[in-house]
């Protein structure tokens, strides 16, 4: 039965593949080539037999034993509507077979002006490289077929265009149909572009033009997390305006929250707040927001975070609060402000250490003070057993080591020492 799928999806016989279909055919069943009858039917340009195929569950996706897909057949031999439907139902615009050919190249090569406007329309890859590192417009060029050559010559200006600021040639473009969703060989879009160079203007006619405001990049940043990171504030103000996700995370699971913390950026970190970031999202490393502030020392960050909600003692991925990282790296007026905030100073993380053993490893004499004046204990041991002394005598911090042998323990949990700040 499932030969007879295949051959009546080749010929387009609609009602035969209904009639198949409904008696139990596979509707993913390949022939000897690894074609399935979506294949075929894309192949030929039989729109309805596809569509009736998709809507029974083909998977859009399939490849062939080269790596060819539906859509990689579609485009090279110009079945417009086939591949639309394709593209609407999922397909990957970018597969590669083992050749690295995308339909685009296949497009490109056949010179089907139509099929390689929509595959651009539908973000692909102009820039991709097959294994001998041809692009489309190489292909293009080979074979003269002009109107695809001067199609995919537009998609590279306008990215030239988006990145330099140039609302009339970027209008100019877009006009005449070049696809706004176009990817270059980082996954960047023109939008990207625009948004990392500030470019207000553009990136206003680029949304309001259809531009995909949440699209990722190869390592899945988006334009937000570009406009962040380069602390264009009324970029980042008209994106999150227009619904870009203000949580989206990269591969890093970075946020743009996370992103504008790190680069210091206060005025964008209280607007991505303001447009509801979530303040406790953590990355890769579990480190929320905090503790990126902490880390770095920023205080003003570290208090607008702590100010909405942030969570004092969330630990990363090794157990770590934002306090601990404050400690380890000296920043005192950040350590006063988390222990002022309420922080857990004698929090462990996953080597049982508190902020006061990291403060005492790395000799941060004035941190280690405060850190007990707030009621740090000075006897916690880690998983070695080491207490903080322990630590500051290994590490040869000869004033930490005297104002920790200098506290006296007391039955009500005061600590004294000899120094004061």
């Amino acid at each position: 039965m499932s030969e007879d799928l295949i051959e009546a999806a080749r010929r387009g016989d609609y009602g035969r593949v209904k009639e198949l279909l409904d008696r139990g055919a596979d509707v993913n069943a390949s022939d000897y080539a690894g074609w399935t009858p979506l294949h075929h039917a894309a192949r030929m340009g039989h729109l309805d037999v596809a569509r009736l195929l998709v809507e029974r569950g083909a998977n859009v996706n399939a490849r062939d034993v080269i790596g060819g897909t539906p859509l990689h057949y579609a485009a090279l031999n110009g079945r417009l509507e086939v591949a639309e439907l394709l593209l609407e139902r999922g397909a990957d615009v970018d597969a590669r077979d083992k050749h690295g050919y995308t339909p685009l190249h296949y497009a490109a090569l056949k010179g089907h002006l139509d099929v390689a406007r929509l595959l651009l329309k539908g973000g692909a890859d102009a820039n991709a490289r097959d294994k001998f590192g041809r692009t489309p417009l190489d292909l293009a060029g080979e074979k003269g077929h002009k109107e695809v050559v001067e199609l995919l010559e537009s998609v590279v200006e306008l990215f030239r265009a988006a990145k330099r600021g140039d609302l009339g040639r970027v209008k100019e473009l877009l006009d005449r149909g070049v696809g706004i969703k176009t990817r270059d060989e980082s996954g960047w879009t023109p939008l990207h572009y625009a948004a990392r160079n500030g470019h207000l203007d553009v990136v206003r006619l680029l949304v309001e033009s259809g531009a995909e405001v949440d699209a990722r990049d190869n390592s899945g940043n988006t334009p937000l997390h570009v406009a962040a990171r380069y602390e264009h504030l009324d970029v980042v103000k008209l994106l999150a305006e227009n619904g870009a996700d203000v949580n989206a995370r990269n591969k890093d699971s970075e946020t743009p929250l996370h992103v504008a913390t790190s680069n210091g950026y206060l005025d964008v970190v209280k607007l991505l707040v303001d447009s509801g970031a979530d303040v406790n999202v953590g990355d890769k490393d579990g480190e929320t927001p905090l503790h990126v502030a902490a880390r770095e020392g920023l205080s003003d960050i570290v208090k607008l975070l702590v100010d909405s909600g942030a969570y004092l003692n969330a630990r990363d991925n090794s157990g770590n609060t934002p306090l601990h990282k404050a400690a380890e790296k000296g920043h005192l007026d950040v350590v006063k402000l988390l222990v002022d905030s309420g922080a857990k100073v004698n929090a462990k993380n996953d080597s049982d250490q508190t902020p006061l053993h990291l403060a005492a490893w790395n000799g941060h004499l004035e941190v280690v003070e405060l850190l007990v004046e707030s009621g740090a204990s000075t006897k916690a041991r880690d998983n070695n057993g080491r207490t903080p002394l322990d630590l500051a005598r290994e590490k040869g911090h000869k004033e930490v080591v005297e104002l920790l042998e200098s506290v006296k323990e007391r039955g009500d949990g005061e600590r004294v020492t000899r120094r004061h700040y």
